[in-house]
């Protein structure tokens, strides 16, 4: 119950950690809050300088996989979490659209920002930007951390825990460098040599009658 009121406070915490000195006389246009004694929450309020925040939460039984010491599966076993959702709504003066950062009762953390860039010819109304990060614990109790941004660019993402390409091996790294440089030759010699497209028909046709062209 505590850490469920605690998550409220933070939550509308982090919407006014920044206002602005025309939301001093702000006043509250309306708020609820409603806690049951099973520890389910539902809070909302807003306010006249158009903050709106909303949260609910509820404390639920899920089955998660048993593990033994050595991390092998041996069944399965109820647990009790806080499973939390919830929305505000912030829009400061330089573009800043808003600021979010949750938490619930299974280890998951949350945080996201977002901003406005400056409209251009090919995005009128300007680019939306949003970084965040997340994190969860793993089955195996490894603790999964993912960075991540979203502009015109699309959508990237960052993580040691990702999975990555095995290292190319030196023969075909040679092969390759073989290749480049041979289509670089190419590309210079078609500037320097005014005859380079006869050439190049010569070429492809002892080629073709299996007598290799030697560079």
């Amino acid at each position: 119950m505590n850490t469920l009121l605690a998550l409220v406070v933070l939550m509308v915490a982090s919407v006014y950690a920044a206002p602005l000195e025309s939301d001093a006389q702000a006043s509250i246009v309306s708020q609820s809050s409603d806690v049951q004694p099973d520890g389910s929450f539902n809070y909302a309020f807003e306010s006249s300088n158009g903050i709106k925040v909303e949260d609910q939460g509820a404390i639920k039984s899920i089955r998660v996989p048993k593990l033994d010491d050595t991390g092998r599966q041996v069944g399965e076993e109820d647990v009790q979490v806080a499973v939390q959702t919830g929305s505000y709504q912030y829009t400061g003066p330089d573009g800043q659209i808003y600021t979010v950062s949750y938490q619930t009762g299974n280890n998951i953390v949350h945080e996201e920002s977002g901003y406005l860039k400056d409209a251009s010819e090919d995005h009128p109304n300007g680019i939306l930007v949003q970084q965040g990060a997340y994190s969860y614990e793993a089955p195996n109790g490894d603790v999964i951390q993912v960075q991540y941004t979203a502009d015109e660019n699309g959508f990237r993402v960052q993580s040691d825990s990702l999975p990555t390409p095995p290292p190319v091996p030196p023969a075909i790294q040679e092969g390759l460098k073989e290749i480049y440089e041979g289509i670089k030759r190419r590309e210079q010699e078609a500037k320097n040599n005014p005859k380079y497209a006869e050439d190049e028909a010569r070429r492809a046709q002892l080629d073709y009658n299996g007598q290799y062209y030697n560079q």
